[in-house]
């Protein structure tokens, strides 16, 4: 994500750049082809489902040989963004230590200490956007985690990532709906996070039904208690 620029009628926005080079590493073209064209539907879907709570782009998607890129309202971090910031801060100040443990590969830090109720009101504001997602857009996210909850310079939370946006069709919230399982025959970058889905009795890889309203609301649990610990 790139720092804050202007865009020709002179607003504040925030671009995101994605580097093709970074899914070279998948080596078959077709699995490279797939990374890019779940990110354009990503940015499509966001046009589509419009709702204060999700983030609003600015600029349309662009791209060229080498990126892809768009414009949204201004950004100052998401969620894992600042989580690994506080990570590193905890445990550089932990006692007896100043030792600092790896941090997962790729995430980068950036400062910020919420108060107590930046946290509920965050919560809500992403309950919000669910909520719009389910009942009126009658779709489901897959992919609700820290990665995916982005925390605008104003200290508004907005939910993005809609890369496996999928339609509910008639689904009602107690009911099971098909739930495609993590596979090892697909690159990580086209798949959902893991590490925040509801736990089931079952190993999440072979989870093919899932309740979509109610779960995703245990996956935005997850995100958010994820700031002080492991999810599980």
């Amino acid at each position: 994500m790139a720092q804050p620029a202007r865009i020709a009628m002179l607003e504040e926005c925030s671009v995101f750049v994605f580097e093709k080079r970074c899914a070279e590493k998948l080596h078959k073209p077709k699995r490279k082809e797939t990374v890019t064209e779940i990110l354009r539907n990503s940015i499509k879907e966001l046009e589509l489902y419009k709702h204060p709570k999700l983030l609003l782009v600015l600029h349309n998607i662009e791209e060229c040989d080498n990126t892809l890129a768009f414009a949204s309202e201004p950004v100052y971090a998401s969620l894992a963004n600042i989580f690994a910031f506080q990570e590193a801060v905890t445990t550089t100040s932990s006692p007896g230590g100043t030792q600092q443990p790896p941090m997962k590969p790729g995430v980068m830090q950036r400062e910020y200490n919420f108060l107590d109720i930046e946290h509920k009101y965050g919560l809500l504001q992403i309950t919000e956007a669910l909520a719009f997602l389910h009942f009126t857009g009658h779709v489901i996210h897959k992919n609700v985690c820290p990665g995916s909850i982005l925390v605008t310079k104003r200290g508004t939370w907005k939910l993005a990532g809609m890369e496996f946006v999928e339609k509910l069709h008639d689904a009602q919230d107690g009911q099971e709906v098909p739930c495609q399982p993590w596979t090892s025959r697909l690159s990580k970058m086209v798949q959902p996070n893991l590490d925040y889905m509801v736990k089931i009795s079952k190993p999440i890889t072979h989870c093919h039904l899932f309740r979509p309203t109610s779960s995703e609301a245990h996956y935005m649990g997850y995100s958010v208690k994820a700031g002080a610990q492991d999810p599980f």
